[in-house]
């Protein structure tokens, strides 16, 4: 097997990197194409994010990325044992750091490849969850008054959405009294970027407006059409509007956007550890059936035993 290996190089190889997850794309896949439309920044090469590709011909069979303490990794499962050197090379990024890398349970070559390669599994790392739900009987949305819904398209305004998606995703001194304030690193310039990122339509990506005209609530939702499947990354709430039951509305929104897109089914990830348990309650009382979690393998540096730094917020 005689493979080429090269570094991320823009955009151009974010859309291959979605190409391959919606190749090998089914019920068990750990990777939407939504979850890199998201996640990844698609501009030139980022040393916060190193990316490696793995080409056999000009075919991509595979790539891993690199996210401050954790990374995503994919391969066709007929290159699985190019798994190996790939972890290797994404620990050799950040080599005094810890790295953490989760898979869907099932998934036995890559967590054969991560023990092999000094990954433990961790259980006190949280977990996610993978649930789906047809878009038959879709609950209605029920809003307070005074509370509109729109799609982007509508609303046009991206500084805005921009602005509700951070005050929804930056955690408050007194959000968790154990862990220090985070900023969402999303801004205008970011937001935008994320626009004009495949399979971006401004038609599934949601807000829901205050009386005063604020997002109250935010969240995108990514189509595949080649498998009908829609991811909600990400959804959110602002502080100020919690508890009004906006988080539901906003989730019913977003289903029967995503049925009149043509999708047949909706996908949710959750985390299922019982540290964050309402979005998974949400989610179970709209009708989403999980169908299989992940679990965390974490490789530390051998002189120390940190626990990984959590991730930036997106």
């Amino acid at each position: 097997m005689s493979l080429i290996r090269r570094d991320y190089q823009g955009a151009d190889d974010l859309r291959l990197m979605q190409g391959l997850v919606q190749r090998l794309w089914t019920r068990r896949s750990f990777l939407h194409i939504g979850d890199l439309a998201w996640q990844r920044d698609p501009r030139a090469p980022d040393v916060a994010q190193p990316t490696a590709l793995w080409f056999d011909g000009e075919t991509l069979v595979g790539w891993i990325w690199r996210l401050a303490a954790e990374a995503h990794v994919l391969f066709d499962p007929a290159f699985a044992g190019i798994l190996p050197d790939a972890l290797n090379w994404a620990v050799a990024q950040s080599p005094d750091a810890s790295l953490a890398i989760s898979a869907l349970e099932g998934d036995r070559a890559l967590m054969a490849a991560l023990t092999e390669t000094g990954f433990v599994r961790d259980p006190a790392v949280p977990f996610d969850l993978q649930a789906f739900r047809d878009l038959e009987d879709l609950p209605p949305m029920e809003l307070p008054p005074g509370f509109s819904a729109l799609t982007q398209a509508e609303l046009g305004n991206v500084e805005r959405k921009a602005a509700g998606h951070r005050a929804a995703w930056s955690r408050l001194a007194d959000y968790d009294p154990e862990e220090p304030p985070l900023n969402s690193r999303v801004s205008t310039e970011s937001y935008r970027e994320m626009m004009a990122t495949w399979p971006y339509r401004p038609e599934l990506v949601l807000a829901i407006l205050s009386p005063d005209g604020r997002v109250a609530a935010s969240s995108c939702t990514w189509l595949d059409e080649d498998h009908g499947v829609g991811l909600f990354e990400p959804v959110g709430v602002a502080p100020d509007f919690r508890r009004l039951g906006l988080a539901r509305a906003i989730c019913a929104f977003g289903l029967a956007a995503l049925k009149a897109a043509g999708a047949r089914l909706a996908l949710v990830k959750p985390r299922g550890d019982d540290a964050y348990p309402v979005p998974r309650y949400v989610y179970k009382s709209m009708g989403f059936v999980v169908e299989a979690r992940t679990y965390v393998f974490v490789r530390r540096p051998s002189r120390r035993s940190p626990r990984p730094s959590p991730t930036p917020l997106f």
